[in-house]
């Protein structure tokens, strides 16, 4: 989606794109912006690392301990400490192309894939060490679902969620066991597809539910999904959204680990509420595809867990940031053997990595010369250096500038008496020129008179 300045400060909410909060507003503002640069999105970047690291301790003295929070917080901290002493997550940002970036925090990556021939160029091989993402798209379509498909969904994953620790009895209703017959269903699709139907409802009879995630993470998600189902912007409820979930990780192994996440594999290895998901679209016949895209790799050890926390903050992938990562970044270190061919990649084959230091460099260039081009000012002697001789010349700009109105104003009064003075003296004349005719009339009905009588 294209971007202007103005566009992004009135970004609302849509049919197409339900998903526009004020972090994304803080986003592409700087990422769409021309006078815009990497080090800039990085900043604010930090900053909403500094936040949320404060929140979560704020959370913690209220709640106590809590395990979800105490990984955000370890992820925010460690964006906190390269700030403080490396600078790594600005290298990273600037190895990813800026359209990239931009369709990764508007949650439309998957769509501009599919639809755009060129956006798809600007993505490395998936061999190697680095950070993928993975998005759902309507198999066909290039978009993904509809309101009424995302309400039939978070309904599903509603009744599954909430019949954890439902045992079905003799006297168990018939919605009770229609869920538990649906959750068999949704379970056997692809975690226990060799499983018979009636192995799996043996299980959710029982009230197991073997795809609920840890941490009330399920129960958050689908009430997470009403954000997509707003009946005011799409009333109809049949438009494709061009967002959709979004779902982050990092591998010393990419092509290994993101195919992985494709259905036909059984997804095993993936966390449960991508499962879920997935289980659920199958069983309301929803076919959709995975668009798994390598975003960025990594040439230095150290970068495989900023990487993760860079592109998981960019998406606000996590589930209460509306995306479907149900643990925070950051956790897993580089073991693999060396970085070389990465480096290589990086640094050899991808032009745009170097068009984004240029960008960087001239604006750097352009701001440098303006602060030379302040100093220049600030020591001329012939120029204002000081706060008061500033504030003596506006205070003088002023009074001319109301002398100069003062001047106008008695300039058109005395225009207005000039108007009002001649506009007097043609009536005068005028005036004058009907009396005169009158007598001349007069005369001259007199002296016919006076030859008649003659």
């Amino acid at each position: 989606m294209d971007y202007t300045p103005d566009a992004v400060d009135a970004l609302a909410p849509t049919a197409e794109m339900p998903i526009f909060f004020h972090r994304h507003r803080r986003l592409l503002r700087i990422a769409t912006s021309l006078a815009g640069t990497t080090d800039d999105l990085m900043d604010e970047l930090y900053k909403m690392a500094a936040d949320d690291y404060n929140a979560c301790v704020a959370t913690q003295r209220q709640d106590g301990s809590d395990e979800a929070v105490g990984q955000v917080m370890a992820a925010s901290l460690k964006a906190i400490e390269d700030h403080d002493n490396g600078l790594q997550m600005v290298e990273l940002l600037r190895s990813i192309p800026k359209e990239v970036v931009t369709s990764i925090i508007d949650n439309t990556i998957g769509h501009r894939y599919k639809t755009d021939a060129n956006f798809r160029k600007l993505f490395m091989a998936l061999e190697g060490a680095g950070v993928y993402l993975n998005t759902i798209i309507v198999k066909g379509t290039g978009k993904g679902l509809t309101r009424h498909e995302w309400e039939s969904l978070q309904a599903m994953i509603q009744r599954y969620v909430n019949g954890k620790g439902v045992v079905l009895g003799p006297t168990s209703s018939p919605t009770d066991i229609a869920n538990s017959v649906e959750a068999a269903t949704i379970e056997r699709r692809y975690r226990y597809s060799r499983r018979s139907q009636a192995e799996c409802q043996a299980g959710t009879a029982a009230g197991k539910r073997e795809l609920v995630q840890g941490n009330n993470k399920s129960a958050i998600f689908y009430q997470r999904l009403s954000k997509r189902i707003n009946p005011q912007l799409d009333p109809s409820g049949d438009v494709r959204q061009l967002q959709s979930l979004t779902q982050v990780g990092c591998s010393n192994t990419l092509n290994t680990r993101m195919g992985q996440y494709q259905p036909r594999t059984g997804m095993k290895s993936t966390p449960k509420t991508w499962q879920l998901v997935l289980g659920c679209l199958a069983v309301l016949g929803i076919d959709v595809e995975i668009v798994g895209l390598p975003i960025l790799k990594i040439w230095k050890e150290e970068h495989l867990e900023l990487s993760e926390i860079l592109v998981t903050s960019l998406a606000g992938s996590l589930i209460e940031q509306y995306g479907i990562n149900p643990v925070a970044p950051g956790t897993q270190s580089f073991n693999g053997d060396n970085l070389d061919l990465e480096t290589e990649e990086v640094f050899e084959e991808c032009s745009w990595v170097f068009d984004n230091m240029k960008h960087d460099i001239d604006l750097a260039r352009r701001r440098l010369d303006a602060v030379k081009s302040i100093k220049r000012l600030a020591d001329s002697e012939d120029t204002l250096d000081t706060v008061k001789d500033i504030k003596e010349h506006v205070t003088k700009a002023s009074q001319r500038g109301a002398e100069h109105s003062l001047n106008v104003a008695d300039l058109t009064r005395k225009l207005q008496r000039a108007k009002d003075a001649e506009n007097d003296r043609i009536a005068n004349l005028t005036e004058a020129s009907v009396k005169k005719e009158g007598y001349t009339s007069f005369s001259t009905g007199v002296q016919k008179w006076l030859t008649r009588r003659m």
